[in-house]
């Protein structure tokens, strides 16, 4: 009948996580048990499963399995000198910071301990259990976890520790790094973008632009016309190229920074931020954000059936993890930027 009910729990939670439109991860572990002082039976080694649902990069809800045979008891207890157990756990985790490719966790929740022998010091029980972990990530999909937790059994009062060290493979929509996907994942953004009339550009704001760009140019004319008449015209000119080289390097444009290129010229990894179709795309706060935190990249143009677009890449970067660095920070601008290799 346990055995029954672990099996059930273990496939609800599998087909949850396979269902779920987030980031789910699949870890077997091993790990060591040290009981409590009050328990007979031994320290020994624990092995099993667990599966993290990420609903986000902040925190995660997390079952586990996990196992130990033939713990010893010591001193016999009643003529039994064996027993083996099992646990079930259920945890939050909450996420920390990542630095140099390692993110630090914390970790609390509770489960329930099943023995196959049970005694007066040691009973098949529920507990809370509480912790700290650190993940390393090896890759964009793999990672290595080491974790430390302390658990308070319920009827006995024991407190155990446990540590546990494991490999996690990460499935979803959203990695650590984010998944690589290749340039058709644009018509996706297309259909998008075409049903979202509020991101196209009438032609009266066109004429608005054109009107406030003249008005511009007038009175910087005027201006000029009154610095001519206080200084001579040879000063003027070489003052106002000194400026304007200086302006240049110290705020470049945005075409500057993102100039258009073919493919031969765009090789590596990038962070695509948005994509402009038929140059009409209201996307003006993304655009002055990247110009104003300096980020530099290429805009390239390419077509979809019978629809051309622009897309803007932040790049290039060496590898992937270099990329899923910065990946964060610009997801602040753009929350469904993501990695992608040309």
């Amino acid at each position: 009948m346990k055995k029954l009910i672990i099996g059930t729990l273990l496939s609800i939670s599998c087909v949850t996580l396979l269902q779920a439109e987030v980031k789910y991860e699949i870890m077997p572990v091993v790990g060591y048990n040290s009981f409590d002082g009050g328990s007979s039976m031994s320290d020994d080694i624990l092995y099993g499963v667990r599966g993290t649902l990420h609903m986000n990069s902040l925190y995660g809800y997390r079952l586990g399995y996990l196992r130990a045979d033939d713990i010893k008891y010591s001193p016999t207890v009643g003529g039994k000198k064996r027993t083996n157990m099992q646990r079930i756990t259920a945890d939050l985790l909450v996420n920390g910071e990542e630095e140099y490719s390692v993110i630090p966790y914390f970790l609390l929740g509770g489960g329930y301990e099943m023995l196959s022998a049970q005694t007066s010091k040691d009973v098949s029980q529920g507990f809370f259990n509480g912790g700290i972990g650190f993940k390393y990530l090896v890759s964009s999909a793999v990672n290595a976890t080491l974790e430390a937790k302390a658990l308070k059994k319920l009827d006995t009062s024991d407190l155990d520790y446990m540590f546990t060290f494991g490999f996690g493979y990460t499935f979803g929509q959203r990695g650590y790094e984010a998944e690589i996907k290749e340039p058709n994942i644009f018509e996706k953004e297309l259909q998008s973008l075409n049903n979202n009339n509020d991101l196209q550009s009438s032609d009266s704001d066109i004429e608005t632009i054109a009107q406030i760009e003249n008005e511009s140019v007038d009175i910087a004319s005027s201006e000029s016309k009154e610095v001519l008449a206080s200084e001579s015209k040879e000063t003027l000119a070489f003052e106002s190229k000194e400026t304007l080289a200086f302006e240049s390097k110290e705020v470049p444009t945005f075409e500057e920074s993102f100039k258009r290129v073919g493919q031969e010229e765009t090789e590596g990894y990038y962070v695509q931020m948005i994509a402009l179709f038929n140059e009409k795309s209201d996307e003006n706060i993304v655009l002055n954000s990247l110009q104003s935190k300096g980020y530099t990249g290429v805009q390239k143009d390419i077509s979809i059936g019978s629809k051309d677009a622009t897309i803007v890449l932040v790049g290039p970067f060496e590898s992937t993890q270099s990329a899923h660095k910065e990946l964060k920070n610009l997801q602040k601008i753009k929350d469904d930027a993501f990695i992608t290799k040309l």
